[in-house]
């Protein structure tokens, strides 16, 4: 089976831009799943993992905010409002989590600054 190209595009730069054997998004109708001849389509992705398997079988996984993706022929397009890579899909779900939920006592500055280092739970350890 060949691979189709993938690009993973957030507001803050690209995520991913190679090859990948399977995708599997979370969008606004449920979880789809993208393999090679995906037929073209444009579809609205809501906060989820995204999970990639290159040609070696490995996972690779991505927190996204919501966004979009389009298929076309040539290549798989994943546009998120926001994004993480992560080897462990639990870390992806967990970061997500904490960039996602208002957090008490935290300053909109404070959130933003915890948004950008990664985790609130980063910042709560450097900042107590």
């Amino acid at each position: 089976m060949k691979p189709f190209s993938l690009v993973i595009l957030t507001s803050e730069g690209v995520l991913y831009d190679g090859e990948a054997f399977s995708l599997y998004v979370a969008s606004s109708k449920g979880p789809m799943g993208l393999l090679p001849g995906y037929t073209p389509t444009i579809a609205e992705l809501t906060d989820g993992v995204a999970t990639l398997v290159d040609e070696a079988n490995r996972k690779t996984y991505f927190a996204l905010g919501h966004g979009a993706l389009e298929v076309k022929p040539e290549k798989v397009f994943v546009l998120a409002s926001r994004g993480k890579r992560f080897p462990k899909e639990e870390d992806a779900k967990a970061w997500l989590r904490n960039v996602s939920a208002p957090r008490k006592g935290f300053s909109e500055v404070e959130r933003a600054k915890a948004a950008l280092t990664g985790t609130f739970a980063e910042y709560k350890q450097k900042h107590p």
